[in-house]
C-alpha cells in the first residue's frame, strides 16, 4: 500500500520541526558596566562567537535571560553573573578579574556554556577602538587592552587603619588649595628720625611681620622690628653730646586701601627701649641714660618688586612719652630737650616667608 505523498511530506515537515528548535539557543541580555569598558552589544557577539547554537532572541521569544555587570572593586574589577532558565531555575557567579575586559570576557564564556553546553571553550570580545563589528578573539595568552584610570574606591573596613589626608583644604569654588589665612615675612629698613637728638638722625631696623592674605579694607598687618639710632656729634659751648637710642617697636596696621599698584595701611606705633647721651671735651665726662617711650602714627606704602620682594615706603609722625632735658656739667648749657613730637621717614625692603 502507498502512501501517499502529501501525508509524507507532512510527516517529513513535523520530524524537521525539532530538530530546527534543536539548532539554536534564545538568550536576552541586561548589562552594565563602567565607560570605557566593551559595551552589551559586545559582550553578546562574544556569546554568539562562542556558540552556532546561541542567538539573541526575537520579541516573544521563550530565551534564557543573562545579567550581566561590572564594577570597580579595590585591585581591579568585579563581575557578576545571573542567569535565569525559561523553567525558572536560576544560577549566579562572581567574577574577580584584575581589568573589566578580563571579567566581561570570562562572563561572556560562562553565559556560552549556560547557553549551549556544547560550545568551545574559546571566549572572544570585539576590539572596543574598532567599532567594525567584526569579533576579534582575545586568547588567555594575549595581552589584554589597557583600560581607561578609573578612581578605586575601597569598600568600608572597619579594621582598617584610618589614613589622615594632610591635603590643603580646597577653596571655597574648588579650584584649588585654601590659601593660608596668614603670611610670614621678615623686612629691614633704613629710616631718618627726629626727637632722639637736634636735627634728624639715622636709623636702621630689622624684624618680622605677619599680615592677613584676604584683600579687602580691613586686611591687618603687625610689625615687630628692633631699631638703632645714632645721632651726629653736636658741640657746643662747654662740651661736645652724641645721642644713640636702642629699642624695639611694635606696628600695627588694621586697615589696607589699593591705589593702582600701591598698598596703602595708615598704621599705629609704640617704640620702647633706651636712650643714651654720651658728653665729651668736658671735665668730668659724663653719659645719661634714660627709659625711652614713644607712640606714632604712620601711612605705610607697599609695592611688590618681583616674587615675594615689597619694597614699603613709611612716613609718620612720633610722640615721645618722656620730656628730659639734657645739659653739659657744670655750666648747665642745654644740648637737647626731647619735643613733643618728632618726624619718622622710613625705606623698608620686605620678603615673604610663609
Amino acid at each position: 500500500m502507498k502512501v501517499p505523498s502529501a501525508i509524507v511530506a507532512l510527516g517529513l515537515a513535523l520530524l524537521q520541526r525539532p530538530a530546527v528548535a534543536q539548532q539554536t539557543r534564545a538568550f536576552r541580555v541586561s548589562f552594565a558596566a563602567p565607560p570605557g569598558c566593551p559595551g552589551e552589544d559586545e559582550f553578546s557577539r562574544a556569546i554568539e562567537s562562542n556558540s552556532a547554537r546561541a542567538r539573541r532572541a526575537d520579541p516573544g521569544d521563550v530565551a534564557i535571560d543573562v545579567a550581566a555587570s561590572a564594577t570597580v572593586r579595590l585591585g581591579g574589577f568585579l563581575g557578576v553573573l545571573r542567569i535565569r532558565r525559561p523553567d525558572g531555575t536560576e544560577t549566579e557567579r562572581t567574577v574577580p578579574a584584575t581589568s573589566c575586559v578580563e571579567a566581561i570576557r570570562a562572563m561572556a564564556f560562562i553565559a556560552t556554556v549556560a547557553i549551549d553546553p556544547d560550545a568551545k571553550s574559546s571566549a572572544a570580545l570585539s576590539d572596543g577602538a574598532s567599532g567594525s563589528g567584526v569579533v576579534a578573539a582575545l586568547p588567555p595568552d594575549e595581552p589584554l587592552p589597557p583600560t581607561p584610570q578609573t578612581t578605586v574606591v575601597p569598600e568600608p573596613n572597619p579594621d582598617a587603619v584610618a589614613v589622615v589626608d594632610r591635603r590643603p583644604p580646597a577653596s571655597p569654588d574648588g579650584s584649588g588649595p585654601r590659601p593660608k589665612p596668614w603670611w610670614l615675612g621678615a623686612s629691614a629698613s633704613a629710616s631718618l628720625v627726629s626727637a632722639i637728638a637736634p636735627g634728624l638722625s639715622p636709623d636702621v631696623g630689622v624684624g618680622v611681620s605677619v599680615g592677613a592674605t584676604r584683600t579687602g579694607l580691613v586686611s591687618p598687618l603687625v610689625v615687630l622690628t628692633g631699631h638703632l639710632a645714632e645721632s651726629s656729634e653736636f658741640a657746643g659751648t662747654g662740651g661736645s653730646a652724641q645721642f644713640q637710642r636702642l629699642a624695639g617697636r611694635i606696628t600695627g596696621c588694621p586697615l589696607a586701601a589699593t591705589a593702582g599698584p600701591v598698598l596703602l595701611r595708615p598704621c599705629a606705633l609704640f617704640e620702647m627701649g633706651q636712650l643714651r647721651a654720651e658728653g665729651s671735651h668736658v671735665t668730668p665726662a659724663h653719659t645719661a641714660r634714660i627709659l625711652w617711650l614713644e607712640l606714632g602714627t604712620s601711612v605705610r606704602g607697599e609695592v611688590n618688586l618681583v616674587g615675594p620682594l615689597t619694597l614699603g615706603v613709611e612716613l609718620g609722625a612720633v610722640f615721645p612719652l618722656v620730656s628730659d632735658t639734657f645739659y653739659f656739667q657744670p655750666s648747665r648749657v642745654r644740648v637737647h630737650q626731647i619735643p613733643a613730637v618728632g618726624f619718622l621717614g622710613a625705606l623698608a625692603l620686605g620678603v615673604r616667608i610663609l
